[in-house]
């Protein structure tokens, strides 16, 4: 999903696109970010963003970051 726009009051030209790792990004037109959703995380959910899982079962170590496997392997 691409959304384009022009502002009036700037000759800049803006694209608005959302990338395969849900992640929505604002373009300028030499493709330079100029806000992205992944900088206000608290705005942001995935399926694979966690602040921390368990290492393993009856374990008080955790990691953090993110991961795919952390959710099947959290629970």
């Amino acid at each position: 999903m691409a959304l384009t726009t022009s502002v009036a009051a700037t000759t800049t030209n803006f694209t608005l696109k959302l990338l395969d790792s849900g992640n929505l990004v604002l373009l300028t037109f030499d493709s330079f970010v100029s806000w992205q959703t992944f900088d206000s995380p608290s705005d942001t959910w995935l399926s694979y963003l966690y602040a921390f899982h368990f290492v393993a079962p009856f374990s008080p170590a955790a990691a953090f970051g993110f991961s795919e496997r952390a959710i099947e392997t959290s629970f």
